[in-house]
């Protein structure tokens, strides 16, 4: 009765765990829809407002933007990770019947260098070019 009651527990922890691990997928993916409208949206204000004169300090405030949402986005998918783990192991202590899976470490940085975080990436480059062309 008790190693029932474990396994029922356990099953609860994978389905909670999958909840949260869907709401972070959610709200990176919102992310990058802010990031994307932020990035496409303020340039065609400041275009607007300014005329078609781009000066560098545009640019670089776009840059700090990019990195910004760089770091929450690292953030999200360094939790993914973790909670999949996570998920991970309590699904191998159900199939294997042991306790006590070590989860493995994660690093950070690793998070930061991942293909979700490539738009990131392209949109600092683009930056990047604009304020060494423009000084």
């Amino acid at each position: 009765m008790d190693n029932n009651i474990n396994q029922q527990v356990k099953l609860i922890t994978i389905n909670q765990l999958h909840d949260s691990l869907m709401t972070f997928n959610k709200n990176s993916i919102e992310l990058k829809k802010l990031c994307v409208g932020l990035i496409t949206g303020l340039p065609a204000i400041l275009f607007k407002i300014e005329g078609n004169a781009i000066k560098s300090e545009y640019a670089i405030i776009l840059l700090i933007m990019v990195i910004g949402f760089l770091v929450l986005d690292s953030h999200y998918h360094y939790n993914q990770k973790k909670i999949r783990t996570a998920m991970n192991a309590i699904k191998t202590e159900l199939s294997e019947g042991s306790e006590g899976i070590a989860v493995e470490n994660l690093k950070w940085y690793k998070s930061v260098f991942n293909v979700s975080n490539v738009l990131y990436f392209f949109l600092a480059l683009v930056c990047g070019y604009y304020i060494w062309c423009l000084k």
